[in-house]
C-alpha cells in the first residue's frame, strides 16, 4: 500500500478496529461487549470499502447488513440477560426457559459474526478490502469474534442438548459448503477466505462437543498461520498484478522464500505431523470420537477432518 493517498485514514481505522476487539476480549460486561461488537461491524464496513469501487461497495454492504442481523440477535439476548439485573457475563442466572432463549439468540449472533451457515455469504465478498486488512480481519479478529463469544458461554451451552446438536449440524454444513465453493473459484484471496470459513466451522464444532479450550488453542494457531498465508498471497498478487490463480505460473521460481513460507503455513493448518495444526486437530478429533455419537455423526467428523485439511 505504498503511496496510498488516504494511508493515515486507513491506519486510524485499523486502530479503531483493534480497540473494538479489545472491548470484547478484556471487559466481561454485556454493555462493553455490545460496544465492541457494533464497533467491529461499522469499522469492518469502512475497511472493506476502502478502495471505493463497485466491488468493494457491494462487499461492504453485504458485510454490514449481515453483521447487523447478528447485532439484532445480540441486543435482544442482552435485553433478556439485563432482565436479571446485571450486565456481567458471570452473574447471569436465568430460568430454564429464558436460558434457552438467551443462548439461542447468542448462538445466532455468533453465527453471523463468524459466517456460519446460513450467514456465510459475506466472508468471501469481504476480501475486497486491502490484503493487510484481510490478514487482520479474516484470520484472527472479526471472524473469530463469534467463536470467542461461544467459548465464553460454553459452560452454559452444555445444559442444552438441542443447541449443541444445532451447532454441530450448522458447523458441518458450513465446512462442506466452504470446501465445495473453494473448489469452484480461481480468485486467490477468495479461496483463502473460504478456507478460513471451513476452519471456523471446525472451531464451532469443537465447542459443540465440549472442548472450548481446544477450540481456543486451534483459534490461536489458525490466526497466526492464516494471517501469514494472507500476507504471502498479497505478495503473489503484487508480483503478478492479478488475483487469478491461472495466471500465477512459476511462483516458486519467482518468489522462492515467500513460497516456502506459504507452503509451511499451509501444511501446518492442514495438520502435517508434528506441526502446530497437527497437535490441535489430533486432540480435537480424539475428543470428538470419544463422544457418544451415532455412526452418521462419526462419518460427519471424518468429513470435517478431510474438508479442513
Amino acid at each position: 500500500m505504498d503511496g496510498e493517498y488516504f494511508i493515515k485514514r486507513f491506519i486510524y481505522t485499523v486502530v479503531l478496529f483493534v480497540i473494538s476487539i479489545n472491548f470484547i476480549i478484556f471487559i466481561p460486561r454485556s454493555l462493553f461487549l455490545l460496544i465492541g461488537w457494533d464497533g467491529l461491524g461499522v469499522v469492518s464496513f469502512l475497511l472493506v470499502i476502502y478502495f471505493q469501487n463497485s466491488k468493494s461497495l457491494c462487499g461492504g454492504i453485504v458485510t454490514c447488513l449481515s453483521n447487523r442481523i447478528g447485532d439484532v440477535f445480540l441486543i435482544i439476548s442482552l435485553v433478556v440477560g439485563r432482565s436479571c439485573g446485571t450486565w456481567s457475563f458471570w452473574s447471569i442466572n436465568l430460568r430454564f426457559q429464558m436460558q434457552s432463549v438467551f443462548l439461542f439468540l447468542v448462538c445466532l449472533g455468533a453465527f453471523t459474526k463468524s459466517a456460519q451457515f446460513p450467514f456465510c455469504s459475506w466472508l468471501p465478498m469481504a476480501i475486497a478490502a486491502p490484503t493487510p486488512v484481510s490478514a487482520l480481519v479474516h484470520s484472527s479478529t472479526l471472524v473469530t469474534a463469534g467463536v470467542y463469544l461461544l467459548i465464553r458461554f460454553s459452560n452454559v451451552l452444555v445444559f442444552s442438548r438441542f443447541l449443541l446438536n444445532f451447532i454441530i449440524v450448522t458447523s458441518c454444513v458450513t465446512i462442506v459448503i466452504a470446501r465445495f465453493r473453494a473448489i469452484q473459484h480461481w480468485d486467490a484471496k477468495k479461496i483463502v477466505a473460504l478456507s478460513t470459513l471451513s476452519q471456523l466451522g471446525f472451531m464451532v464444532f469443537c465447542i459443540s462437543v465440549g472442548m472450548p479450550e481446544l477450540a481456543f488453542y486451534h483459534l490461536c494457531i489458525h490466526a497466526i498461520f492464516k494471517a501469514l498465508i494472507f500476507m504471502c498471497v498479497g505478495v503473489f498478487i503484487h508480483c503478478f498484478e492479478t488475483q487469478d490463480l491461472r495466471k500465477m505460473g512459476g511462483i516458486v521460481g519467482c518468489l522462492p522464500y515467500v513460497s516456502f513460507i506459504f507452503i509451511r503455513a499451509q501444511i501446518s493448518l492442514a495438520g502435517f505431523p508434528f506441526l502446530s495444526g497437527y497437535f490441535s486437530k489430533d486432540l480435537i478429533v480424539e475428543g470428538a470420537l470419544d463422544n457418544s455419537f451415532n455412526y452418521v455423526a462419526y462419518l460427519l467428523v471424518i468429513i470435517r477432518i478431510f474438508c479442513t485439511s
